[in-house]
């Protein structure tokens, strides 16, 4: 404090507050009115989850009572002595009310396959064996009718369903008359299948030539046949041709010698011819597999179409005699064979 003009200056916290007037040696002072406000800062944390809306409401109200003290003689240094103290008391009021939304969506996942194995084990023991003794009346022998099935049967297979009734019809080895369609069915379906005989340029080509009727005909030059059945093929099908009648008939056979005897028909008759076209036929499921080199003769009960440039040999005598063809030209013929047996 210091005393300037008969002015004492009064300090709080270092802070000039008043001043002090001394009149007649009386010191008047008034009651200081510091200026206190202290500095609270509260720190809060709060960590809500999941979602937490905190309200906080904060009192603070502090309580300050300051002491002075004044004491002054005349012709002195008043001496003020200021006593202050602040008792702050703060109220702190916090009220939370958190707002939590929680959303669950259980996932559930339930495996349960019970695998259950057991094996019964059962005795019975009969407590009595029964004696049946059976006579019968009657005595029934099956009568089995073998059929050819359709699915092992690649002959039959080829042909249509009326074809296929009079197939069913024939005998074994039996020749059917056909048409070019199955025939040419037999060649591209049937296992092995090869075109032995004129070629097929041959048998398209209709020649005004005619051959010999009722004979029996050999087809090669001497001692050339123009081919031949191998060991171990069946003749499946064949193509013959008469010049110009119909209702005729034709028969394959062979011999082990070329231009030697006829040893055996292949197959029955095939007919009926249709005069001036082309006769195809195909035979039900052979079984005369050859056991040797065999050489194909013809006869037709009508006169044949013959091919020129095509050498043969004829024969009225069942081959014990042959004679060669006039003018280099025989009887149109074509068979099939294969080694492989499907039907």
């Amino acid at each position: 404090m210091s005393l300037i003009n008969n002015a004492t200056n009064i300090y709080f916290n270092g802070n000039l507050i008043d001043k002090i007037y001394l009149n007649d040696n009386i010191a008047w002072a008034p009651t200081p009115t510091p200026s206190t406000t202290p500095s609270i800062t509260p720190s809060i944390s709060i960590s809500v989850t999941p979602s937490v809306t905190p309200s906080i409401s904060v009192s603070i109200t502090p309580t300050v009572t300051p002491s002075v003290s004044i004491s002054s003689t005349p012709s002195t240094t008043p001496s003020i002595s200021i006593s202050s103290t602040p008792s702050v008391t703060p109220s702190v009021s916090v009220s939370v009310t958190p707002s939590i939304s929680v959303s669950i969506i259980p996932s559930i996942n339930i495996s349960n396959t019970p695998s259950v194995s057991k094996t019964p084990s059962v005795s019975i023991t009969p407590s009595r064996t029964p004696s049946v003794s059976v006579t019968p009346s009657k005595t029934v022998t099956p009568t089995l009718t073998p059929s050819t099935s359709p699915d092992t049967d690649s002959i039959r297979a080829q042909l249509t369903s009326a074809q296929k009734i009079t197939y069913d019809a024939a005998a074994v080895g039996d020749w059917i008359k056909v048409t070019s369609t199955q025939y040419n069915n037999i060649v591209n379906n049937v296992i092995g299948a090869t075109k032995k005989g004129n070629s097929d340029v041959q048998i398209n080509t209709r020649e005004v030539l005619t051959s010999f009727t009722n004979t029996w005909i050999a087809f090669g030059s001497t001692g050339v046949p123009s081919f031949q059945i191998n060991n171990g093929e069946y003749v499946i099908a064949m193509i013959t041709e008469a010049w110009n009648q119909s209702g005729g008939t034709s028969q394959l056979a062979y011999t082990t010698a070329f231009t030697g005897s006829v040893v055996a028909n292949i197959g029955g008759t095939a007919g009926p011819s249709s005069g001036g076209n082309r006769d195809y036929f195909i035979r039900k499921a052979p079984t005369d597999t050859a056991t040797e080199t065999r050489y194909p003769v013809l006869t037709m009960s009508v006169s044949p179409n013959a091919v020129s440039n095509w050498p043969g040999f004829r024969s009225t005598n069942n081959g014990a005699t042959w004679l060669s063809a006039s003018n280099n030209q025989i009887a149109k013929i074509q068979i099939i064979t294969t080694s492989t047996k499907s039907w």
